[in-house]
């Protein structure tokens, strides 16, 4: 899921707790630790869209960082 324009409006993506699984603006998730977050997109007339229910059971570290789809 990205990030473009929708009628000339942004808003952003946010994490409950980015030290578990953080987004970035573009949309792509990185999971960093086990844990629970919750991901959301928060509209720029403060609306709030599509939340889900992280849970990262397991993480196996790598040279870099690859994006949760």
């Amino acid at each position: 899921m990205l990030n473009p324009p929708y009628n000339g409006a942004l808003g952003t993506w946010w994490s409950s707790n980015p030290k578990v699984m953080d987004i970035n603006q573009q949309g792509f998730a990185y999971a960093y630790t086990s844990g629970t977050a919750t991901i959301w997109f928060k509209s720029a007339s403060g609306n709030t869209f599509s939340p889900w229910i992280m849970t990262v059971s397991g993480w196996y570290p790598t040279e870099v960082n690859e994006p949760v789809y």
